[in-house]
């Protein structure tokens, strides 16, 4: 058999200025910067000499690789030879991300036409979670190592979210109650008791100042994040509130509800100013705004997401496709893709403009809660009732990692520096 040689050297882009003597560990620079360019040739069908070298030339590596060897082995193997955690780099074929799973046959690493492989660096990232087990997590997003717990609920978390400089952290809880942490101590620095029912989420306004909630009692509030009293109530829902967010420049609150409606409210003087109807008055879980504030969005119970007029309150567009309610809608960071978590356990993501569905994301083995955008629109984060949490490529819908909770996860968002 001829030779397979996987030869490893920096990126042109990366030999000046990485700090490093090889490709695996190169510099912290922005999101998925590559650092390896290796090359891989056709060596027919049996067991080949895989040998990684530097760009000095000096080999760091060689071991023998056979078709159904898994791209977790090649993983493995650069990442001893390297020093590196395996974790830390991702690999990338052909503009594809392998899946540890996937075996270098079915890959097409083994491909008759010469190859490139690309071992990309995974900048540090964090993930923070909301679950069933009374507890919020912070976790290392590349190794997934818990790095902060979030304790004093006495019922189930339902939400968690920071606030917009990354320093706090804000729960909301079946137990009646939200709390304010410190996102470095963990310690709780308030205890938000104003709702008479179970708090549905909780999150910071735009300028980290106040604490929004929404509440089984019918009621959203707003919260002084500095004194902890309750500033403002917004009353005028006929059942549960689901979920509650603010505008993109703080100035108005938006509330979902199970009476079939999304409002449109004042967050100065509390008066509702718009009333979104869903689509067969079915129950509304989640609604947002879009980042230039002319559209409003809703998930609901009717297997739909239904964008609206902010003015008009018009219905314009309804996303289809569901198998199941819509647990949460969202906007992509531009404003122009629609992404949804289902109770049929998939993850959609929509034309904002046309409704047309671009991509799902699966994997899910329960039905998932929460799905959101990283701040860079790269990467989307799930939240799943199987007790994971997963990171998928936005692009390509691949699942580059996934994290144990071990309970139930109603939430899961990207830290502000995502």
């Amino acid at each position: 058999l001829k030779p397979f040689w996987l030869k490893m050297r920096p990126a042109a882009a990366e030999r000046s200025r990485s700090p490093h003597r090889n490709g695996a560990r190169g510099a912290a620079h922005p999101p998925l910067k590559p650092v390896a360019d290796p090359a891989a040739a056709w060596n027919g069908p049996g067991a080949c000499q895989v040998t990684v070298r530097l760009i000095s030339g000096r080999e760091v590596v060689s071991a023998p690789l056979r078709p159904r060897d898994s791209i977790q082995a090649v993983r493995q193997a650069v990442a001893r030879a390297e020093g590196a955690s395996a974790s830390s780099f991702d690999l990338v074929l052909a503009g594809r991300l392998l899946a540890d799973h996937e075996t270098c046959e079915s890959s097409g690493l083994f491909a008759k036409e010469d190859r490139e492989l690309l071992a990309i660096r995974v900048p540090p990232f964090r993930v923070l979670t909301a679950s069933e087990d009374r507890l919020a997590r912070l976790y290392d997003g590349v190794t997934g190592r818990c790095l902060q717990t979030f304790r004093g609920h006495r019922n189930a978390v339902k939400a968690a979210h920071f606030s917009p400089a990354g320093d706090a952290v804000v729960t909301a809880s079946d137990d009646f109650s939200a709390l304010l942490f410190d996102t470095a101590s963990g310690v709780c620095r308030w205890r938000f008791k104003a709702h008479r029912n179970n708090v549905n989420s909780a999150v910071f306004s735009p300028d980290g100042h106040s604490v929004l909630t929404a509440s089984d009692d019918g009621t959203a509030k707003i919260f002084s994040r500095a004194a902890g009293r309750c500033d403002w109530t917004f009353q005028g829902h006929r059942n549960v509130v689901n979920a509650a967010a603010f505008s993109p420049d703080g100035r108005c609150v938006l509330t979902a509800s199970d009476d079939g409606t999304a409002k449109l409210w004042d967050a100065r003087g509390g008066q509702c100013q718009r009333t979104f109807l869903a689509c067969k008055s079915a129950a509304v879980r989640s609604v947002a705004m879009s980042p230039c504030g002319r559209r409003v969005l809703a998930g609901s119970d009717d297997g739909t997401a239904q964008l609206y007029d902010a003015a008009s309150a018009a219905c314009e567009l309804v996303l289809e496709e569901h198998g199941d309610f819509v647990c949460s809608a969202m906007f992509s960071p531009d404003g122009h893709k629609v992404l949804t978590a289902c109770m049929d356990k998939l993850v959609r993501l929509f034309d904002a403009k046309t409704g047309t569905c671009e991509r799902m994301f699966g994997g899910h083995m329960d039905l998932v809660n929460h799905a959101v955008f990283s701040l860079d629109g790269s990467k989307v984060l799930s939240a799943c009732d199987d007790g994971r949490v997963r990171v998928f490529a936005a692009d390509t819908g691949e699942c580059a990692r996934t994290y144990e909770v071990k309970s139930p996860v109603k939430t899961a968002v990207f830290a502000p520096e995502t």
